[in-house]
């Protein structure tokens, strides 16, 4: 264990003092340098599973032959006809791109130096670890033919730290990604499980899921319930990404319908529909909607055809009362008193004794 806590602590600092939005001013571990470049000789990292525009947008940026204003302005025109989730990226970039203008960048991009492995176009010297929002609202205002801040800088330059040590880039670019608001429920699990292969691969030996949530800082709970999103159907999954659906959302889904693969799409579509009409998507509506369907499946059984699945509960339920019942029954007069004292000071417990009772009470009602 003293292997984990070394490095999530290790980690944790390198992302603090790496200080991707230019806040903390600790003293530095890894070696940065501050500069203002122009944004031609910078791209988003092709590597990167999640960008701001789709993919079939960004190929000729990628490879050389597009600018990144003819890019952006190609995604701009399209994005509030693409799905919910495109309009409000733009929405949002455009927002930023306004903060900007008026404010400066308060926050520098990060970045490192490019390599042959990163197969980037000739003329491109650094490639984005941190803030490619940030840079797209520096493409965005260049091409608007806007200019900066009171002093009226031109938005072709931008400020940005280097960064060294590829090694561990990726696991910077993870640690602020899976932070992101905008992160699907399925790239927010990919993303928490990249992050444990690649603090595997800095050791050599199998990351355990606690040094997962000490770098990231949640809950073990919270991580649970993030990959459960990835037992879901493929289908399902493919869904939860296009349309931006974070685990809140479909939370429903994973508690209730990982054992229906083909119930899971049915309810993505009344999702989709929801959020396209712009209705309120609640837990209690989806609720509704996944009760229906699974009553659908397996609608009741007729009287006198009981399930064998039922006779099991009625027996556990049984025996766990029997097993109750003796226990209370070798209580002696003066160890009962002591217990009815006690519950009178423990709300909790005598809350769950009264649902229960309550419960049996429905249970056995004529």
């Amino acid at each position: 264990m003293a292997r984990s806590s070394g490095l999530t602590g290790g980690l944790s600092n390198l992302f603090d003092n790496i200080d991707p939005y230019g806040q903390k001013g600790k003293e530095q571990i890894v070696p940065l340098q501050r500069e203002t470049l122009h944004i031609e000789t910078i791209l988003p990292d092709p590597g990167q599973p999640r960008q701001l525009l789709p993919t079939d947008l960004t190929i000729g940026l990628n490879n050389g032959q597009q600018a990144a204003v003819t890019v952006l302005e190609s995604w701009l025109r399209t994005a509030a006809r693409s799905t919910p989730a495109q309009a409000q990226a733009a929405a949002n970039l455009r927002q930023l791109a306004d903060t900007i203008a008026q404010h400066g960048l308060i926050n520098p991009i990060t970045v490192r130096p490019a390599t042959n492995s990163d197969g980037v176009p000739a003329g491109i010297q650094y490639v984005i670890v941190t803030g490619e929002r940030r840079w797209w609202a520096h493409v965005l205002l260049t091409l608007l033919d806007r200019t900066i801040g009171p002093n009226q800088a031109q938005p072709e330059r931008i400020a940005a730290t280097i960064v060294a040590e590829e090694a561990n880039i990726r696991a910077l670019q993870l640690i602020e990604n899976i932070a992101r608001e905008d992160l699907s429920a399925i790239e927010r699990a990919q993303g928490i499980e990249a992050l444990r292969e690649d603090l595997s691969r800095l050791t050599g030996e199998a990351a355990n899921w606690k040094e997962v949530e000490e770098v990231l800082g949640i809950s073990k709970s919270y991580r649970i319930r993030i990959l459960r999103v990835l037992r879901l159907s493929e289908p399902a999954q493919a869904l939860i990404q296009a349309h931006n659906f974070p685990e809140r959302t479909i939370r429903p889904i994973t508690d209730k319908l990982l054992a229906e693969p083909e119930l899971q799409e049915a309810v993505l579509r009344h999702l989709i529909r929801w959020q396209e009409a712009g209705e309120p998507v609640g837990a209690d509506r989806l609720n509704r909607i996944i009760a229906k369907l699974l009553a659908d499946k397996n609608p009741r059984q007729q009287p006198g055809k009981e399930r064998p699945g039922v006779t099991a509960v009625v027996q556990q339920i049984h025996q766990r009362a029997r097993t109750t019942l003796k226990s209370f029954r070798a209580l002696p007069a003066t160890d009962r008193q002591a217990v009815k004292l006690a519950l009178r000071e423990n709300d909790e417990a005598r809350q769950a004794l009264q649902t229960l009772r309550a419960e049996l009470d429905r249970l056995l009602a004529d």
